[in-house]
């Protein structure tokens, strides 16, 4: 469910908004959003320190 979800997300982005990028952030011990991420096609571009004293969140990102 959650990867027919990104996909329509990522539709609407492009198509319906005219969006070049979109963004996506999962925290590193959500497993199951980084895979949801990697599989809808998002690739990984770094790191986010966004939460203090936590691990650093993880920054996904498809373009047009």
């Amino acid at each position: 469910m959650g990867k027919r979800i990104y996909k329509e997300i990522i539709d609407l982005g492009f198509n319906n908004i005219d969006k070049g990028e979109i963004f996506g952030v999962a925290r590193p011990d959500n497993i199951a959003s980084v895979k949801v991420l990697e599989k809808a096609g998002i690739d990984s571009i770094g790191k986010l320190n966004d939460v203090p004293n936590q691990p650093e969140s993880l920054v996904y990102k498809i373009q047009k």
